[in-house]
């Protein structure tokens, strides 16, 4: 009781006080609600970006995900019905920059070659008959890192790398034929 009638005495004889902390206040409770709306923001923009999908059924949300949609646009709206082993991988490390997604697939030989037609490669490099020939290339190395299809004797159809694109980081992105197999993969990966 004693401490509001402090408080009372104080806030008639001493207004202006009053008012300028409470000023100060709802200020700092404002910048404090904008902190954390951005640390939200941020949260919920990076879990999604940094999603890891391997599910096909998760192909369309896979593609969504990726931040430079120009660098995708050769992979299919939808995955052909006729289809098979399909295996998708998709992940991103937003903090340092990087994101790959890998789409494979067993279709009939007119579905490749029509791909094929569609785009315009600036090199084609390949088939290579085992798999250290991948590794020693950095970007294929990782992109062919731990799958769990035969990586041998694919043809790449390189659609743009560093060289068009000019950028600092590990870029190429295009499709990929094993002719052996009729397997297509689709590829994207920049890395850090």
């Amino acid at each position: 009781m004693k401490i509001q009638l402090f408080f009372a005495k104080f806030s008639l004889k001493h207004p202006f006080i009053i008012k300028t902390l409470s000023v100060i206040f709802s200020i700092l409770a404002i910048i404090g609600l904008l902190i954390l709306s951005f640390i939200a923001f941020f949260v919920i923009c990076f879990n999604i970006a940094a999603k890891e999908y391997t599910d096909v059924k998760d192909y369309n949300k896979a593609k969504n995900s990726i931040c430079e949609k120009d660098f995708i646009k050769h992979f299919p709206k939808e995955i052909p019905n006729n289809a098979a082993d399909i295996q998708l991988y998709k992940n991103a490390n937003p903090f340092f920059g990087s994101e790959k997604i890998l789409l494979v697939f067993k279709i009939d030989k007119k579905y490749i070659n029509d791909e094929i037609n569609k785009i315009k490669p600036i090199k084609n490099i390949g088939p290579y008959s085992n798999i250290k020939e991948y590794k020693d290339n950095y970007v294929k190395g990782i992109i062919f890192n731990s799958y769990s299809f035969d990586q041998t004797n694919f043809k790449f159809y390189i659609i743009g790398d560093n060289s068009i694109n000019k950028s600092n980081f590990h870029l190429e992105y295009g499709i990929a034929v094993n002719d052996k197999t009729n397997q297509i993969l689709y590829y994207y990966a920049v890395l850090d």
